[in-house]
């Protein structure tokens, strides 16, 4: 991933969380699962860099830019503690990493300037003391807890702008492990009410806030079938919120005929993108391109590994259709197409032409073969042969 990726990641957590948080952009990018941040804020496992997916230079560079990014944006750092759920308020932080520098990266997160004046204003008065109580009791999801520091914020600044938000949060705390009874009824509160509010009071620690919701709606949609009228009824989009990749994976692919679904097939290129099984992610790629163009567009450009490639292919002097990007793809990084349960018949036929092309070239380059294989594109797809040739051709 290039600079100019991860900006565009650190912008869209900024858009959406206020600040950028390092372990919000691990857990987006696919280097942090979220069950093993899970394990770790739980305190059983010793260190986050211990769970990081990816070599430690790798990510570390990563960070840097991000770093980077914020300053040139005149964001301001903030030191980040990180404290076991529902531990005790003077109880010792979590090792980020041993590596201090891996560590300080972590550990350092940005908001804008004006934001960090007024926090600094007011780091140490009772009222802030209260609400990060009240935010860690919510995050903990300790109702009793959360109970008492409501109150105590309410009687130290009953005009506080954010207590109606706060009351709803607190009375959400005790929901997962008595939901209504209709799964669609808890997927509205959830995001109607509890995910804006959370948004609004806990910023980036929202995502700790609402994953046992997501987890108790999981569960009662194990058995639920895929309804295209619901699309957010199904437990691949429950896991997906988790950031649970393998059982996105699983719950698309035990659903039958899921490719012929553009939402399950945006999943599960999703989850394969996370997990890091580019077999599936480059099957997915197809199907999204071959049998719904219409969502193929976006999935590429917010896509981990093809963004950059979504940009070349927009860039073309010679304008193709997004079902020819597979193929264009394929004959520029020979790379051949997968075999997919795809209903684009003529995408299908150009994907053999192509496929015996690449196989030709690599077997016996501008030998006879290929060249036969050259004059099979040309007739089955002129724009296509033109790309593969270069712009002499």
């Amino acid at each position: 991933m290039d600079t100019r990726e991860i900006a565009h990641q650190v912008d869209d957590l900024l858009m959406e969380q206020g600040e950028y948080v390092p372990v919000e952009l691990l857990l987006r990018l696919g280097r942090l699962a979220y069950n093993d941040y899970e394990q770790w804020r739980r305190g059983t496992l010793p260190t986050l860099a211990e769970a990081l997916q990816g070599s430690p230079k790798r990510i570390t560079g990563v960070l840097q830019d991000a770093a980077s990014h914020c300053h040139s944006l005149g964001l301001e750092a903030q030191s980040r503690r990180y404290t076991p759920w529902g531990a005790a308020d003077d109880i010792a932080a979590l090792c980020l990493a041993r590596a201090e520098a891996l560590a300080s990266l972590l550990g350092t997160s940005y908001r804008p300037s004006p934001e960090r004046a007024q926090m600094d204003l007011f780091f140490d008065s009772r009222e802030t003391v209260l609400e990060s109580r009240l935010r860690e009791a919510l995050v903990g999801g300790d109702r009793a807890s959360s109970e008492s520091r409501l109150a105590e914020l309410t009687d130290e600044r009953p005009d506080h702008p954010n207590l109606g938000a706060y009351a709803v949060l607190v009375d959400g705390v005790s929901m997962p492990a008595n939901p209504p009874e209709a799964a669609s009824v808890y997927l509205e509160h959830i995001e109607a009410r509890l995910e804006p509010c959370a948004t609004d009071c806990l910023g980036a620690e929202a995502r700790d806030y609402l994953a046992p919701h997501w987890r108790a709606l999981g569960g009662m949609l194990n058995e639920a079938v895929f309804d295209s009228d619901q699309p957010r009824v199904h437990r691949s989009y429950t896991a997906a919120r988790l950031g649970y990749w393998d059982e996105v994976r699983a719950a698309v692919e035990d659903t039958s005929g899921w490719w012929k679904q553009p939402v399950l097939v945006q999943r599960l290129w999703r989850a394969a993108e996370h997990l890091r099984d580019l077999a599936i992610v480059w099957q997915c790629v197809c199907l999204l391109c071959w049998d719904h163009p219409a969502h193929a567009p976006e999935a590429l450009r917010e896509s981990l590994h093809f963004a950059a490639a979504s940009r070349a292919f927009g860039e073309l002097d010679e304008v193709l259709e997004i079902g020819d990007f597979p193929a264009w793809y394929a004959l520029c990084h020979r790379q051949c197409l997968p075999d997919v349960p795809a209903d684009n018949r003529e995408a299908i036929a150009t994907a053999a032409v192509v496929n015996a092309l690449i196989t030709a070239a690599a077997r016996d380059p501008g030998g006879p073969e290929e060249i036969e294989q050259r004059r099979a594109l040309k007739a089955a797809c002129p724009a296509l042969f033109r790309q593969y040739m270069g712009p002499n051709s």
